[in-house]
């Protein structure tokens, strides 16, 4: 089963263990974790403090991008 993924900036770097750990999740549950090309920055860290509604806003139009379409 395909799953659309957006590991964002943090996953590379502050969280990349929570990026690995999804992974092999996803490995050992038979998923295809597809990663989002086109996925908008979420602002996890800045934004969601100072604009919880932007924040939500973002996420929102990410998991409506071309590339998200394609996952169920």
């Amino acid at each position: 089963m395909k799953f659309a993924y957006y590991p964002g900036c943090s996953a590379r770097s502050t969280c990349a263990e929570l990026n690995v750990a999804t992974h092999r999740v996803a490995q050992r549950l038979g998923l295809d974790l597809l990663k989002l090309e086109s996925a908008t920055c979420t602002g996890a860290r800045e934004l969601r403090a100072i604009d919880p509604a932007g924040f939500y806003a973002l996420i929102s139009a990410s998991s409506r991008s071309p590339s998200a379409s394609s996952c169920r």
